[in-house]
């Protein structure tokens, strides 16, 4: 301000830094004010607005997980995973066991380092514990034993190099470096574990027994790997154990598959100068009959967890497709709450216009009117921050339950979660208060002041009001339909006939356990209980995994690589696969050992005239004596092709029986499980029982979908839920500016029902205009999710429509309440109320 004196001008504004002050003084007020005249409109705007600053950080916590696997590596863009394609066969994940040692001493211009890790492909492993027995004797010696006896089975126990630590970020916690897996039969423990088998004392030196045969001394506790790592272990043993275990016949082996197989590349190297090489490296090292089919090359470490789906994977990987389907989520449902913002601003426009033109009169300028609406804006938004965060810490541990995962945002853990919600707040503040601002701030004050509402572009604000509620339903529509269709897609691939019954079959690991010596013996034991229907052996999970075999057809000399599964007598009834030639496996033939059985794909494969004429014709030395009907021998991500079902020879049948399948009447299946446990205690008294559902198994391949459609469901209903408030304030706002003509329309003898309905046309009208903007949308893109399974559901109407009615009545319920209260107020003082 200035006060004008004759001859001179003296200014009595104050400083400069003042004046900001005071003006920031005066935003915060009006704002304030602003807030508390409408106390129900700031109550959905507060509330949206941290549903969606809730739900956009859960959401990217989780995405930003699933990004960070193996990135914890140092040298993490160096590393890659050696991968093997058998044509017509598979795509392995893992190596023959020297490919390792091989490509790191032959290529030792490209690669620095490599290192392999096996698990002996066995679902467990029994440790033991037996403590010393010093000075004891006899009886005394055995009681202390059995007292002192720690024993359990373990499933995440590998092999691996001792270039582990050159390799990847390992830290060994205690213990000599020198030592560690460089010798054979020595082991590194995590905490957990040494903690487990020794408690407090020292774990260095101490002796464990492996299988209850071999021993193992300890020579160093290693830290785990962090949770964002696809390789998880919690014990580790000698590499170099294998070569006194399996001799060189399997150590030296090119054609056996079963190490996970990583290369450190050398500085500045690029995995194409390697790749190029490796096609002469098959020629000299891998067998005859399969090098024309065998192909290598390098994946990415950090690509493994999102982007792999090879055979045999360490552990079931994720897919890219749902980081971006969660992130669309996110963005969505902050969408959501941001257009309430701007849809409540807008309408209210009429009421905040005298305002603006009595401002713009006494000075204002358009900027400054700009700087007070955005300055509203993020006030709303850190108050719908202070309500996020309870919001946050209250949903975070359903959303840990519902994908599997165990996400954190203590500012400790992860200092970028505060900056990242300041950048929210600003983001969404600038976002939500931009267009209100350019809005309001253009009112011409003059016409204004006069009166005249029509002016300042209302009508087309709210054609734009119109619009942004269409947006908000269609994305909560096309939410909506993800969901049940991702459901829709789970549950046909749980109940899709897989061409065997997978219900009441118990698998029970077997391999290097004794009962595979005494097989038969056990196998009788177990069906003398009138529960137990059928018992056989197989190498892998049916359903889930299977092996490859190179086999010469009808005696030719050239050779053709097939997926197989070894199995053995009654597999037919166990699985109680269909049979539509011939018979099954069964004791009652001597010659069965040297059968094999095939699937009809088989049949048309080999161009065969019929699944009879099948019978009799041989694989090496093996005949033909069944042919099953075709069923899913792996995912349903894959097709079903050519397989060979192998019965177990004498000479494998101890190293690749990996488990016990046993069909249970479904009656009394808990007495026949007893039953089985009872019999594996008198059997093998050393190894713990251990046992799964087959079915249970098989539901661990679509763990990923049953997270996406989970996470998202329960998202697309807050996404609802935010469009629905904005939706109670705009019917809320509309049926306070008509409420004149609500009385003059009840005087006139409307009744409430048609009040209602007249409230909730636009309404409804929009929710129509939604599902026809949605429905196209979702549709693509669930085509697009679909074509990545080899089955899948049909995509019928019937999720778009559930979908769309579902937001109909909601909305038109939401929108009804509202219409109902002012429907039923007293005619004359509404019109009181609205001259």
């Amino acid at each position: 301000s200035e006060q004008r004196v004759p001859g001179c001008r003296v200014s009595t504004a104050p400083p400069y830094p003042n004046r900001l002050l005071l003006m920031l003084r005066s935003y915060f007020t009006v704002a304030w004010r602003a807030l508390r005249r409408q106390p129900g409109y700031a109550f959905i705007n507060i509330f949206g607005l941290a549903i969606g600053i809730a739900c956009f950080v859960l959401i990217v916590r989780y995405v930003q997980d699933e990004l960070a696997y193996d990135q914890h590596h140092t040298n993490a863009d160096r590393i890659y995973r050696v991968v093997e394609i058998i044509e017509g066969a598979e795509e392995s994940a893992s190596q023959p066991l020297p490919v390792g040692e091989t490509i790191r001493t032959d290529h030792d211009a490209q690669v620095e380092a490599s290192v392999r890790f096996f698990n002996l492909q066995q679902p467990t492993v029994t440790f033991e514990y037996r403590p010393p027995t010093d000075g004891l004797v006899g009886a005394d010696s055995a009681a202390a034993v059995q007292a002192g006896l720690i024993r359990h089975n373990e499933t995440r126990f590998f092999f691996a190099d001792s270039s582990l630590f050159d390799v990847f970020d390992v830290e060994l916690l205690a213990g000599d470096p020198s030592r560690a897996l460089t010798e054979p039969n020595t082991l590194l423990l995590t905490p957990a574990m040494a903690a487990k088998y020794f408690g407090d004392a020292d774990p260095i030196g101490q002796t464990l027994t492996f299988e209850g045969q071999g021993q193992f001394e300890v020579t160093g506790v290693v830290a785990p790997q962090p949770d964002q790592s696809h390789i998880q272990y919690d014990i580790l043993g000698a590499f170099v154990t294998l070569n006194q275990w399996m001799g060189p016949n399997l150590t030296d082996n090119y054609y056996w598959n079963p190490a996970w197989t990583y290369v450190l590349l050398r500085e500045g190297v690029e995995p194409e100068a390697l790749e190029v090489q490796f096609p002469a490296y098959v020629d000299r090292y891998f067998p005859d009959f399969i090098k024309a089919d065998v192909r290598l090359y390098l994946q990415p470490l950090t690509d493994i967890h999102l982007r792999s789906a090879l055979d045999f994977e360490m552990a079931p990987n994720s897919d890219i497709a749902y980081v971006y389907i969660f992130s669309a989520i996110a963005v969505f449902v902050l969408l959501i709450a941001c257009i309430n913002f701007m849809n409540l601003a807008t309408a209210r426009s009429a009421q905040r216009a005298k305002e603006v033109g009595m401002r713009k009169v006494l000075g204002a300028e358009r900027s400054q009117l700009m700087s007070q609406f955005l300055g509203e804006s993020i006030l709303t938004t850190l108050a719908a921050l202070v309500l996020a965060v309870p919001l946050i810490l209250f949903l975070l541990p359903f959303l840990n339950e519902l994908a599997g995962k165990s996400l954190s945002v203590n500012p400790l853990e992860h200092p970028t979660v505060p900056l990242s919600l300041l950048i929210v707040v600003l983001v969404v503040g600038v976002l939500s208060g931009l267009y209100p601002a350019l809005f309001l701030s253009g009112f011409r004050p003059a016409r204004v002041l006069k009166g005249d509402l029509r002016v300042g572009n209302l009508k087309a604000s709210a054609v734009l009001r119109k619009g942004l509620v269409v947006a908000q339903f269609a994305l909560s529509i096309a939410l909506l339909v993800g969901t049940f269709v991702a459901f829709q897609q789970l549950g046909y691939l749980q109940s899709k006939n897989l061409g065997f019954e997978e219900e009441q079959v118990v698998l029970v690991p077997t391999q290097r356990s004794p009962i595979i010596q005494q097989y038969e013996a056990f196998r009788s034991a177990l069906q003398q209980h009138p529960g137990v229907l059928a018992v056989t052996a197989t190498e892998d999970v049916p359903g889930s995994k299977y092996q490859t075999n190179s086999y010469g057809l009808d005696g030719q000399e050239d050779r053709v690589q097939f997926p197989r599964l070894l199995v053995h007598d009654e597999v037919v009834e166990a699985l109680d696969l269909e049979l539509v030639a011939g018979r099954g496996f069964s004791q009652d033939f001597g010659t069965d050992s040297t059968a094999v059985m095939v699937n009809e794909a088989m049949v048309r494969h080999l161009g065969w005239a019929s699944p009879q004429d099948a019978l009799g014709r041989t694989f090496d030395d093996r005949t033909v004596i069944g042919v099953t009907a075709n069923f899913h021998y792996t995912s349903l991500r894959t097709p079903v092709g050519p397989f060979v079902l192998d019965r177990f020879a004498a000479d494998n049948f101890g190293f690749f029986g990996r488990y016990l399948a046993v069909r249970l009447d479904a009656g009394n299946p808990t007495a026949a499980l007893d039953h089985i446990a009872a019999q594996w205690a008198a059997f093998v008294p050393e190894k713990p029982f251990a046992y799964t559902f087959l079915d249970q198994s098989l539901a661990q391949l679509y763990r990923a979908e049953r997270a996406l459609g989970r996470v998202a469901a329960g998202f697309a209903l807050f996404g609802i839920l935010v469009a629905c408030l904005g939706l109670l304030g705009m019917a809320s706002f509309t049926a306070e500016q008509r409420t004149k003509e609500i009385g003059v329309r009840k005087v006139l003898g409307a009744s409430v029902g048609n009040l209602i309905l007249l409230l909730s046309r636009e309404s409804v009208q929009l929710v129509l205009v939604a599902m026809v903007v949605a429905w196209p949308l979702a549709y693509l893109g669930l085509t697009r999710w679909l074509d990545s399974f080899a089955y899948q559901t049909s995509l019928g109407p019937l999720p778009f429509v559930a979908a769309g009615l579902i937001v109909l009545g909601v909305a038109f319920g939401t929108v009804s309440l509202q219409a109902r209260r002012a429907a039923t107020t007293d005619p004359v003082a509404a019109i009181r109320r609205g001259e």
